[in-house]
């Protein structure tokens, strides 16, 4: 792929970087905490605490404790009015889920696709529960059971929230982007295949499926027995009961926000192309207002006091009156904001991309009150409706699929290959997770089964193999990071050419993540090592940059094919209808469109289209019915001819994607003399329609056909 470095270690670079690594260390960058003494003024910073990383978690804040997620790989545990540290919890990668915590247990999961349950007072693990990889959206948890999903593996798993064991999987075809929503014993998920799910939460069976226009990245929210979600440029209000549609809402950009629901409106923001927060009323759909912010809003709003509270990619944090969309001001951060927002007691908290973590004087005296705090999708506080939950944190079943201690346990076997039992069971039991439950060796011995742990005679009897011969556990860390980012790399630049730019960027940013953890893991003195690692982020980072630039590239030609296909169905309709002045109007908008757009594919050096790109359009103009035979304009011999011949609705047409554009069965209709020569026109028009269906185009000849089709009708309609 042109412009893409695709930089790997090379193997003697690898082996160096693995024998210079040391113990597992404490963060890269110190964390700190700076602190206004005096917050007189609402946008105020009150304190903000410095992590290694950015900081993309949505904030948890329960019983006078912040708890977020940084890309440094911790969890973090804040004392919410001074952004005093309390603890740290390392995971194994970038934390972007946002933590839920119920009964003294903080649920959250990993760039690894690890979902945690760590302990709220101390900050030690419980137990962790793994999914394939990329548990970015954020864990719910209601009745005792945590619902997770891993963009990676296409799954929402049911996770018992006692034990980490697996209870059900719901899978899916495409990546799962939103997180979960759990409304009366139903879990509401979005995905990329296109579709809202409806899902049993106590079975895993699905209960309906509502499909949307495009992917649905937003999550969820249901107040009143309505599901409201956003999917490409619509908000969908959805009954929740039977997943019918009850309205759509189209906006001019892609609605990545997720919606927050309070005394009769919906908040949502927008991004791509469009950077807009916008108050929809609940019941119509219909747009109360609009606020205008200086980049993508990717963060869900909050709603404390009648005021609205949403990040931007600009990064501002804006307190927007919720009943006129006024600005009340803005608190500007060092990066983008895609943490959204929780407020609790007149204080807002959020993340920034600049790795800092904020506490700032919201300007109200009350906490957040839409749904999307009081459901706990991204975010919540105490008052959340699921907050009187008990759980019984117990030892996960080591037989369980997906219970972290057994598949700890496999991969380290599969890590060591022919060495004995004994000693991986040893080494298993040095390693970090065990040592953060505050086991010793001796007590986890005791309670492995009888199975598992080898006898005393077993150990002797592999004498020549000692806990001496072991990697040490941050190289077996390392080695496994460098392995997963060489294959995300390379996963990366194979989509890539294929045109998959969001697949593409997706890999590259995993590639990022695991070099950062292999940083996370060097000795500070191992400069030449820490200078390849950084030299090959640094090549993935101008690679993600290069697809990020190209994803925009396409969406920005798909837009503009929107508009030309529209004008160009138009035109026939006009056409058939006989209004040959509007047909040559919008045959000319259309075909001057499409050649616009052929131009810049053409000057590009690259296939932007991909494999395959279907728009899709609903036109202000359309026939009356897709049956030939209830088309006036066609005449009645015609249509019995047409009908003898197969062809009694507009899919039975066959293409035609060459001059003169006929179709073959109506040019020998013609040339029989079955169907008059001057009606071959109308018909060949009428081919180029397609019932309830997307003009696909896959490169830059499909578009010149199109243009050329174009100016077909525009010469017959003139």
């Amino acid at each position: 792929m042109s412009g893409e470095r695709n930089v790997t270690l090379s193997q003697t670079s690898r082996r160096r970087l693995l024998r210079a690594v040391g113990g597992l260390t404490t963060l890269g960058v110190a964390s700190g905490v700076t602190t206004d003494t005096v917050a007189a003024d609402p946008g105020d910073q009150q304190w903000a605490f410095e992590t290694g990383g950015e900081v993309r978690s949505s904030p948890t804040v329960v019983d006078g404790t912040v708890f977020f997620g940084s890309n440094d790989g911790n969890l973090y545990a804040v004392d919410a009015e001074t952004g005093t540290e309390q603890w740290a919890f390392k995971t194994g990668a970038n934390v972007i889920s946002a933590p839920t915590v119920v009964d003294g247990t903080a649920f959250v999961g990993d760039d690894t696709g690890n979902l945690y349950a760590v302990d709220v007072e101390t900050g030690s693990q419980q137990w962790v529960y793994e999914t394939a990889r990329f548990a970015q959206s954020s864990p719910t948890v209601v009745g005792g059971t945590a619902f997770v999903v891993s963009s990676f593996n296409e799954n929402l798993d049911a996770v018992d929230a006692d034990t980490g064991n697996l209870q059900w999987t719901f899978e899916i075809e495409r990546d799962i982007s939103s997180s979960s929503t759990v409304v009366d014993g139903t879990v509401f998920v979005g995905s990329e295949n296109e579709n809202l799910y409806a899902i049993d939460a106590d079975t895993g069976e699905q209960e309906w499926a509502f499909e949307t226009e495009d992917f649905v990245w937003s999550s969820p929210t249901v107040v009143d027995g309505t599901v409201f979600v956003g999917s490409g440029t619509n908000l969908y209000a959805v009954n929740a009961d039977t997943g019918n549609q009850l309205w759509a809402t189209g906006m001019p950009g892609s609605l990545d926000s997720s919606p927050t629901v309070i005394d009769g409106t919906v908040f949502i923001g927008s991004s791509n192309f469009s950077s807009n927060l916008y108050a929809i009323d609940a019941d119509t759909g219909d747009t109360e207002w609009t606020f205008q912010t200086g980049d993508d809003i990717s963060t869900s709003p909050t709603v404390a006091d009648k005021s609205v509270f949403v990040g931007s990619s600009d990064g501002n944090l804006y307190a927007v009156d919720a009943d006129t969309g006024e600005q009340k001001w803005a608190f500007e951060t060092g990066e983008f904001i895609i943490s959204s927002p929780t407020v609790v007691d007149g204080t807002v908290f959020f993340g920034s991309g600049d790795g800092t973590f904020y506490a700032v004087d919201a300007g109200v005296s009350g906490s957040s009150e839409g749904s999307r705090v009081l459901l706990g999708t991204e975010g919540h506080h105490s008052e959340w409706r699921y907050a009187e939950q008990s759980i019984d944190i117990r030892t996960p079943d080591s037989d369980a699929t997906g219970s972290g201690e057994s598949l700890i346990r496999n991969s380290i076997m599969l890590l060591f290959g022919g060495i004995g039992t004994a000693v991986i069971w040893s080494y298993l039991y040095r390693s970090p997770q065990n040592q953060s439950t505050g086991q010793t060796q001796t007590e986890t011995a005791d309670t492995t089964s009888e199975n598992s742990a080898p006898s005393t005679a077993e150990v002797d009897d592999q004498s020549t193999i000692t806990t001496d011969d072991m990697p040490p556990a941050s190289e077996v860390a390392a080695d496994r990071h460098l392995t997963a980012a060489e294959a995300a790399i390379e996963t990366a630049g194979t989509a890539a050419s294929n045109a998959n730019f969001s697949a593409a960027a997706d890999a590259y940013s995993e590639a990022i993540s695991e070099y950062n953890s292999v940083l996370a893991v060097l000795d500070a003195g191992a400069t030449e090592q820490r200078a390849e690692i950084e030299a090959a982020i640094d090549s993935a980072r101008a690679d993600l940059e290069t697809v990020e630039t190209r994803h925009d590239q396409r969406n920005e030609i798909i837009e503009a094919l929107k508009p030309a296909e529209r004008s160009f169905q138009e035109a026939i309709v006009a056409y058939i209808e006989n209004n040959q002045t509007v047909a040559r109007i919008r045959f000319r908008q259309a075909r001057d469109a499409f050649e616009e757009v052929h131009e810049t594919i053409s000057e590009s050096e690259n296939n932007l289209l991909g494999s395959s790109t279907e728009v899709s359009v609903q036109p202000d103009r359309e026939l009356s019915s897709t049956t030939l035979s209830e088309l006036v304009e066609i005449p009645e011999p015609a249509v019995d001819a047409l009908s003898d011949a197969g062809i009694e609705t507009l899919s039975d047409f066959e293409s035609c994607d060459e001059w003169p554009w006929t179709p073959a069965t109506v040019e020998k209709l013609v040339a029989d003399g079955a169907i008059e020569e001057n009606l071959a026109t109308t018909l060949t028009l009428l081919s180029w329609l397609r019932d309830n269906e997307g003009c696909e185009f896959n490169a830059a000849e499909a578009v010149a056909r199109r243009q050329e089709q174009a100016d077909y009708g525009f010469n017959h309609a003139s």
